[in-house]
């Protein structure tokens, strides 16, 4: 296993997401972190339906309509932050690709897998 860190928690607003590049398996990929008090859930920052980036203005995953909810910037779909289901839009019953992570010590970390 290896552990990446990929920022300090305190980088992301408490209810806010924030998008990073790092490395996830073998690969540099763009994740959107969000965080809900001292808890971060990461997903790779693509939609399931349109594969463009979430964010078509960085750092901007939350619409007015739906502020608890990460939402595509191309067509509106919104994704639970807990799990990255899609619960509105063109990828209804999709989610978004989850990313191990966890804080430690003040620091958000991807796990990573040697394997993969």
């Amino acid at each position: 296993m290896t552990d990446d860190a990929v920022c300090q928690l305190s980088d992301i607003a408490d209810g806010g997401a924030r998008g990073f590049v790092t490395r996830v398996g073998d690969k540099q990929r763009n994740v959107v972190a969000a965080r809900k008090g001292e808890r971060v859930y990461i997903y790779i920052n693509l939609c399931p339906h349109s594969g463009h980036l979430l964010d078509i203005v960085p750092d901007r995953f939350f619409g007015p309509d739906a502020p608890e909810h990460l939402r595509c910037g191309v067509h509106g779909a919104l994704f639970q932050i807990e799990d990255g289901y899609c619960t509105s839009g063109p990828c209804d019953g999709d989610s978004l690709q989850s990313v191990p992570a966890e804080v430690r010590d003040g620091m958000v970390y991807v796990i990573t897998s040697d394997a993969d």
